[in-house]
Parts: structure tokens; C-alpha cells; sequence
């Protein structure tokens, strides 16, 4: 039986097999699988080794399921190692290092081999029992070292707003606060390679942030324990200046091991915030990842960070009940909300020149601000425009204000559906005219996906478009029925359901007086619920208490 065509050239040029077989695109699968077990010693590993990595970039999945298939008609090291990386991707831990020890120890990744063996030993560790404090070296009276992940003035997502609302506020309420940045943050991330160091202090709104930007040991260049033990040095030298009564910490593990650690080390107490599960978002985008051994080593860490702390504060009930499962004692935790600084978010007229600029004329606006991620729903937001551009014509637009990954195949959607005369796409804006862009909305959708991720972690925006007397309209996930109550504070459209939300929609833009009455509801319950200041209230409770200890 003859090969395909390309084959006989690819065999006697196996060097170029790579850049060859990626170009053949979704046929390189099918291709391998005739191939690779009939060609010569010589060319099997370097066909391989192309064909993997031509389909894991469409699939991971699917990827392994190749390699997995073709492995044993390969003896060759490059390919075990190259099977080995795409099980890595997909959150495996045992099974490339099984791969690995089948490569002789000179030729093995040393990097790789060293992170699993890590993860390994880490994964089959003991989730470890908070250590006994050494007596309180001084009171702290008031002070308070709040660590965080990322926070102002170098980001402004929603994780940094929350931070900057509840240090302003707890600053507002006596207590000298100070956010310390995780160790490397922010000059160790991608999207600051290349960027000078920043400074060690910034001030924002009289909040005082202190800054490690050290890339040589920041998160990305060291491994789990090296960053680990780096970033904890650097919290205890901190607090022997500041002499906190309290070292609080907020998500992820990375921060909240390093926070708990440093205050065992010092006898000081500890609080652990947990504001989401970053591995369960993870897994909304790549179904694949979710209970593999990576997803199972970071709920361990989360329940260690947790378990290790003196206090821990869960976004919602729901996060509170998955630390519960992974062992953590209830009678530690308790729920801090999201919720908006009242004083800036509050309802003003529409901005005319800003209107203008983007076109927007007197239609109707339905809106969404925020990050561009698959999970938010945005497809069916524009699927739901479609719908209702079918029945009422052009009168209406929609306004897209943010970026992300999900925006390319939302941009091609709007234009697919026939949007492009309905929906404005604004890109990234300024954290400080988000209330510029919120007074355009008449209507502010939140249809997020029907995903674990979205069941139990509440986005910020919702509390902000309500305090700005904006009409809700929200998906069906518990994360977002426990802010909206459906008809009375704003409505509530059946999660994945483009349809539903289509006439959850429509019902506002057809009765805007009625609309305005919801928006004016929602407002009053976040001025009476979901203040910065009322939220505080809850962790002044718990410094005043840990502090007596």
C-alpha cells in the first residue's frame, strides 16, 4: 500500500517534520495514525513528535489520546518526552512522570522532571494541622499587613477593586492597613516582561501599597516550595517593620500559605480569604483539567492554606461548603460578600459626549462590563441581540466594554449574526470611567455560564451596575440568585438559555418605566446590604476578636 504523497518527503527529510505536518493542520491525526507505525525507525520519533504537537493545539485531549496510541510503535526518548508535557498541560502528574523514568536521566527535562517529583511528594503529603503559635512578640494594636495576589495601582480587575474597597474602608474604620503584594508581583508576570521594576511603594486613595518586584524569585521563575519559603521571608521582614496585630491574606493558596506560614513563624494571628477557587475556573475553559492530579493538588493546597489560618472568610456559602468537604472546620469561616464603594457608584445621567462618541444616539443600551472570558456568557448575550433584532429592528444597542480572550470569536459572532449595526465593541477603558460607561446603560446583562465556577463565585459588576440604579438581568447560577431577587431588585433569565434571556430583555427595553423601578430597588438593597462599609463591619468583628487572643 503506497503512503500519502508527503510522506516519503517528510521521511527522508525528518528534521523538517515539524514544521511539515503542523502545516496539514486537522489532517495531521489521521495522518499520524496511518504513518508513524510504518515508517522507519529513523523518522517515527520526529513524526510523532510533530503530530502531537500539531494536535494538541487544537485538542489536548485529543492529543493524548494520540501519543497514548502510537507510543508503542516509537522508541524514542523525544517522544515520551514530548507525550509527557501534553499530560503535563492537562494537569497529570503521575503519568509523565512515569513517562519520564522511562528516559534515561542525562536526557530528561530537568525542569519538568524536578516540578513533578514536587508535585508528587506535595500531593501525597498530609493536608498539615495548623501549627501552635509562639507567643505574640508585640501587640499590634490596629495594624493590619494585608496580603494580596495582584492589586492598584499596576491592575485594576475585579480582584484589586475588592482589595481597594475593603482596605479604604477598614482604613475608614480605624485600622492602619497596609497591602503588601505577593512577592515578584507585579514584574514576574507576562504581561510585564519587559517593563522596568516598579517601585516599592505606591499610594492610592491614601491607601499605602508595598511592593516585592523581584523577578529572579518571583511565582513564575521558582518552583512551588523555593517560592514558597522566598515569599514567606519576605512577609516576616515586612511585619517586623509594621508589627501587625493581624497578617490577612486573600486568594489564592499561593498567597494564603505564605501569609499563614509567616504568622505562625511570628505568633502573629492569621486570615485566609478566599475569593474564588482559581482551579475551578480553570477547568470551566478546559473540561479536561477538572479532579486531574494538578486539580486535586491545588484543592490541598487551598484546604492547607485554609485549615492553617486562624479565620477564613468565603466569598460565598458555596466556596464555604467546598472547603468544608476538603476538611476545613466550618467554625472558621464565615462569608464575605462582594459589594461596591457607595459613595462612587452612584446613579448619575447619561454621559452625552461619551454617547456620542461611541454612537450610541438615544437607543435603548443594554450593556456588560468586565472581562471577556468564555464562562461569562457573552455568546449568548449576542445570540439573545440576534433574537431581538429579528423582532424590534436596529432601536437598540449593545455595548461591550472590556477585552479578553473570548473577544476575537465575539467580534466574528456580532459580524456572523448580523450585529454590526447593533453591538459596539469599546475595548479595555480606564477603571476610573467605568461610571462614565455604567451611566449609558439602561440595561446591564450578567449571563453567566451554567459552570461550577459561576455557581459559586459572584462577579463585582452586578453590585456596581446596581448601586448605579442600572436594570439586572442575570443568569440562573446560585452564585448570582443569591444578589438578585427575580422581579423585585432585577430579573433572572434561565442560565445557557439565549432564548430566556432574549425575553428577560425584552421585557425591560418594552416597559422601561417598570425597568427603572427594579433598577431603583436593586439600588437601595446594595446602599442597604452591599456597602464596603457594611461588609467591613464583619472583619472589624474578627480583628477585634483575634487581636484578644
Amino acid at each position: 500500500m503506497a503512503l500519502p504523497r508527503p510522506v516519503p518527503w517528510l521521511i527522508r527529510r525528518a528534521p523538517a517534520a515539524r514544521r511539515a505536518v503542523g502545516a496539514l493542520g486537522p489532517a495531521a491525526e489521521d495522518l499520524a495514525r496511518r504513518v508513524v507505525p510504518r515508517a522507519p525507525a529513523f523518522a517515527r520519533g520526529p513524526l510523532y513528535v510533530a503530530a502531537l504537537a500539531t494536535v494538541a493545539a487544537r485538542s489536548i485531549p485529543r492529543a493524548i489520546e494520540l501519543g497514548e496510541a502510537l507510543l508503542p510503535a516509537v522508541d524514542d526518548a523525544r517522544a515520551r518526552i514530548a507525550l509527557a508535557r501534553i499530560h503535563q498541560q492537562a494537569g497529570a502528574i503521575h503519568r509523565p512522570l512515569a513517562l519520564l523514568d522511562e528516559v534515561a536521566a542525562a536526557r530528561r527535562p530537568a525542569r519538568l522532571d524536578a516540578r513533578l517529583r514536587a508535585e508528587a511528594r506535595l500531593l501525597a503529603a498530609p493536608i498539615a494541622p495548623a501549627a501552635a503559635a509562639v507567643p505574640r512578640p508585640w501587640p499590634g494594636d490596629r495594624r493590619i499587613l494585608y496580603h494580596a495576589s495582584q492589586c492598584l495601582p499596576h491592575h485594576s480587575s475585579g480582584y484589586a477593586t475588592r482589595t481597594h474597597g475593603l482596605v479604604t474602608s477598614l482604613r475608614a474604620q480605624g485600622w492602619d492597613v497596609e497591602v503588601h503584594a505577593r512577592l515578584g508581583y507585579p514584574n514576574d508576570r507576562a504581561d510585564f516582561i519587559g517593563v522596568p521594576a516598579v517601585g516599592p511603594d505606591a499610594v492610592v486613595d491614601g491607601v499605602p501599597y508595598r511592593f516585592v518586584p523581584d523577578r529572579e524569585r518571583g511565582q513564575l521563575a521558582l518552583d512551588h516550595e523555593a517560592y514558597q519559603a522566598a515569599s514567606v521571608a519576605s512577609l516576616i521582614e515586612r511585619a517586623r517593620l509594621q508589627r501587625p496585630a493581624v497578617i490577612h491574606s486573600a486568594s489564592n493558596h499561593i498567597v494564603g500559605l505564605a501569609g499563614a506560614a509567616a504568622a505562625r513563624a511570628l505568633g502573629v494571628p492569621s486570615i485566609y480569604e478566599v475569593r474564588g477557587l482559581w482551579h475551578l475556573t480553570r477547568a470551566s475553559s478546559q473540561p479536561w483539567y477538572r479532579g486531574s492530579d494538578h486539580y486535586r493538588l491545588i484543592d490541598r493546597f487551598e484546604a492547607t492554606a485554609a485549615a492553617s489560618s486562624d479565620h477564613v472568610f468565603v466569598i460565598t456559602g458555596a466556596v464555604g461548603d467546598i472547603l468544608a468537604d476538603l476538611g476545613v472546620p466550618r467554625a472558621r469561616m464565615s462569608v464575605l460578600p462582594n459589594a461596591v464603594d457607595t459613595d462612587r457608584f452612584t446613579p448619575r445621567p447619561r454621559d452625552a459626549a461619551l454617547a456620542a462618541r461611541w454612537g450610541l444616539g438615544d437607543h435603548p443600551v443594554i450593556g456588560y462590563l468586565g472581562s471577556f472570558k468564555a464562562y461569562e456568557g457573552l455568546d449568548d448575550l449576542l445570540e439573545a441581540a440576534a433574537r431581538l433584532r429579528a423582532r424590534r429592528g436596529p432601536a437598540f444597542r449593545v455595548l461591550l466594554v472590556g477585552d479578553g480572550d473570548a473577544e476575537p470569536d465575539l467580534r466574528a459572532r456580532a459580524t456572523r449574526l448580523g450585529l454590526d449595526d447593533v453591538v459596539v465593541f469599546t475595548g479595555r477603558q480606564p477603571h476610573a470611567e467605568m461610571v462614565r460607561y455604567y451611566s449609558l446603560v439602561d440595561v446591564m446583562a450578567f449571563p453567566r455560564k451554567g459552570l461550577p465556577v459561576c455557581e459559586v463565585v459572584s462577579p463585582l459588576k452586578p453590585f456596581e451596575a446596581m448601586a448605579m440604579a442600572r436594570t439586572v438581568v442575570v443568569s440562573s447560577v446560585a452564585a448570582l440568585t443569591e444578589i438578585v431577587s427575580h422581579e423585585r431588585t432585577g430579573l433572572v433569565h434561565r442560565k445557557d438559555d439565549p432564548d430566556d434571556l432574549a425575553a428577560q430583555l425584552a421585557r425591560c427595553l418594552d416597559q422601561p418605566a417598570w425597568a427603572r423601578a427594579l433598577a431603583e430597588h436593586g439600588a437601595r438593597w446594595v446602599r442597604d446590604h452591599r456597602s464596603w462599609q457594611r461588609v467591613t463591619s464583619e472583619i472589624d468583628a474578627v480583628y477585634q476578636e483575634l487581636g484578644r487572643r
